[in-house]
């Protein structure tokens, strides 16, 4: 009996290790039960060996496997919706912005009726400043956010459109130094005159005058096309004011050029609503006096030209770095008295404003020529004057002056000075002042 008892336990555990279950030591249950006591209502549960059926499974604590799961990654996304609020000169634009999972910059539309010129104007750029330094003529960029980190619904109202027009618009964001606009939508502008007596004629006038250099001439303009569309802008100009004059009455392809004295040149075709220009012309003859005008052709229900008046430019000498010679001879001093010489030549220039200056201030007495005015010249008594001798000098002359009252025992300096004008270093005429030798002296 004890062999076959012997054997049942025999067979009993080879069964027991075919099914995967395995005889653990209370010991070390008691040890394992010790150590996961306190974490045992929040632990997770594993089978310890497979579920046969109609059995009892028996369940450990599971391991945590101490790896973070990594955050999901949602990209921003911006969507234009269609325009609301359609006028004859203004719309609203709208769009949709999602930042996702991420920060998102400077948020703008793009938009013209030129669908071209926006495109180019985006290009493959990367940021808000290279789209707008980039902007072509017939494109417009509005900045509706300089940052969001929220999802927002967008919106603006554009103005200066042009009636019964067809407009492109995208609505773009900075995302990470690069853009994302979503894809054009379109809107036509209403007519705003259905007569032709009612339609208001483009108006143009030239903003600015400048140049970078004496053989060129830079203009500025503003045009408001109004009621009327596809507008030629053009400029006409020479030295011949008579051959200027007549071409007034020409349009731009019935004008014949002629030399130096009648030229023309176009600044843009095809414009609508409001657009401002420059527009430089070179290879002119410095220090010459030049005549233009600017006018737009225009067509719509009414259809014609019209121009600013004729105006006046002169180009620029290459004077810039010359001066007037000046000198300041000694002075004579007799106690607080003391007497001032000196004398100016003109050279080229012309209406100089002569003037001493003197004062115990020496650095200022030093610092007072310059791209400045005798005005700008502020007295401060004793330490700093001025005496004004000659208003309109064209030529040479010679100067004295006699001041008083000084204060004794006191080191003074003087310097005789003009005031003319001149170009700087941008081609813009300004005051400058000259002046003569340094002479210091001091009162007895």
């Amino acid at each position: 009996m004890q062999i076959v008892g012997f054997l049942a336990v025999i067979v009993l555990v080879g069964l027991m290790s075919l099914s995967g279950f395995q005889i653990v030591p209370e010991s070390a249950l008691n040890r394992a039960a010790a150590n996961n006591d306190t974490n045992a209502s929040s632990s997770l549960l594993s089978i310890s060996g497979p579920q046969l059926p109609g059995s009892r499974t028996s369940l450990t604590p599971a391991e945590p496997s101490g790896e973070a799961v990594p955050p999901v990654f949602v990209p921003a996304t911006v969507t234009s919706q269609a325009a609301q609020n359609i006028e004859s000169t203004s719309a609203l634009l709208r769009g949709e912005v999602s930042v996702g999972t991420e920060s998102v910059g400077t948020v703008f539309f793009v938009y013209g009726y030129s669908q071209s010129d926006i495109n180019q104007s985006l290009a493959n750029h990367q940021t808000y400043e290279q789209v707008v330094a980039n902007q072509r003529t017939e494109a417009v960029v509005t900045r509706v956010a300089r940052s969001s980190s929220n999802d927002r619904t967008i919106s603006t109202r554009v103005s200066n459109l042009a009636p019964e027009t067809k407009y492109y618009a995208r609505l773009c964001a900075e995302r990470a130094q690069r853009l994302s606009c979503a894809p054009t939508v379109t809107f036509a502008t209403i007519p705003r005159v259905y007569s032709p007596g009612d339609v208001r004629i483009p108006s143009i006038r030239v903003t600015d005058e400048t140049a970078a250099a004496a053989d060129q001439m830079t203009l500025r303009m503003s045009v408001a096309m109004r009621d009327t569309y596809d507008g030629d802008v053009y400029v006409v100009y020479g030295e011949s004011q008579a051959r200027v004059q007549d071409a007034r009455s020409l349009s731009y392809t019935r004008i014949d050029e002629d030399r130096e004295r009648l030229q023309k040149s176009r600044v843009i075709s095809n414009i609508r609503g409001t657009q401002e220009f420059t527009k430089t012309i070179d290879d002119l003859a410095a220090d010459t006096l030049l005549y233009y005008f600017v006018c737009v052709e225009y067509e719509g229900l009414r259809d014609g030209t019209i121009c600013t008046r004729t105006q006046t430019y002169r180009t620029y000498d290459e004077d810039y770095g010359d001066k007037p010679r000046v000198r300041t001879t000694a002075v004579a001093i007799s106690g607080t008295t003391a007497r001032l010489e000196g004398s100016v030549a003109m050279r080229d220039f012309i209406n100089g404003k002569v003037f001493f200056v003197y004062g115990s201030d020496l650095e200022r007495v030093t610092r007072a020529p310059g791209e400045t005015s005798m005005e700008n010249l502020r007295q401060t008594q004793d330490r700093f004057q001025r005496v004004f001798v000659d208003a309109d000098l064209d030529s040479n002359d010679t100067y004295i002056a006699t001041v008083r009252d000084l204060l004794p025992d006191t080191l003074y300096a003087a310097r005789l000075c003009v005031e003319y004008e001149n170009q700087n270093k941008n081609y813009r005429d300004v005051p400058f002042v000259a002046c003569g030798e340094l002479r210091s002296f001091i009162t007895q």
